[in-house]
C-alpha cells in the first residue's frame, strides 16, 4: 500500500521543484484512490466503516491544512497534498503527519536560508536594497514526514484502530 503515496509524492515533488505548483488532479485522484483502497483492503464487512474513516481523515486534514494555510505556514497545494495522503495514513495519524511536516519544513527552511546566505553577494552601493525572495518546494517536507511516519509505525494501519 505504500506504492501509491510514494508515486504521488514523487510526482508532487518533481512538479513542486520545477514550477512550485502541485496538481489538483493528482491530489483529488489520490484522495479518491486512497478512500477506495481503504474500502477494498479492509476486512470483510468493514468496508463502509473504513471508507467513512478515510473520509474523516480527509476532513480532519482539511481543517488542519486550511488553518496552517491561513497563517501562511505553507501553501494551498501543500495542504491539498496532505489531504491526499490522509486516507493512507489513517485518522489516528493525521496529527502526527502534520506535526512531522511542520518540523521537516522548518529544517528545509533553515537549510534553504543557509544556502541563500552563503550565496549572497555584498550589497551593491548603486542598488537601494537586496532582498531574499524565494519559495520552498514544501512537498519535500511532506514527503520526508510521510517517510518518517511510515518507518515509525506499521504502515497502513487499520483505520478503525484507536
Amino acid at each position: 500500500m505504500w506504492a501509491v503515496p510514494a508515486l504521488v509524492l514523487l510526482f508532487a515533488c518533481t512538479s513542486d521543484w520545477r514550477s512550485r505548483k502541485i496538481s489538483n488532479v493528482l491530489c483529488v485522484g489520490t484522495m479518491v484512490a486512497g478512500t477506495l483502497l481503504q474500502a477494498v483492503v479492509s476486512p470483510h464487512g468493514r468496508s463502509v466503516q473504513a471508507t467513512l474513516t478515510a473520509l474523516e481523515a480527509i476532513a480532519a486534514m482539511y481543517v488542519m491544512g486550511w488553518m496552517l494555510w491561513r497563517v501562511r505556514l505553507f501553501g494551498a497545494g501543500d495542504a491539498k497534498l496532505l489531504m491526499a495522503l490522509a486516507p493512507f495514513v489513517g485518522l489516528n495519524r493525521v496529527p502526527a503527519l502534520v506535526l512531522l511536516t511542520l518540523v521537516c519544513g522548518g529544517v528545509l527552511a533553515l537549510v534553504a536560508l543557509g544556502w541563500k546566505w552563503a550565496q549572497l553577494k555584498p550589497l551593491n552601493p548603486t542598488r537601494s536594497s537586496e532582498t531574499l525572495r524565494w519559495s520552498l518546494p514544501y512537498s519535500f517536507a511532506v514527503a520526508t514526514a510521510w517517510i518518517l511516519l511510515s518507518l515509525s509505525e506499521p504502515f497502513f494501519s487499520s483505520p478503525e484502530s484507536p
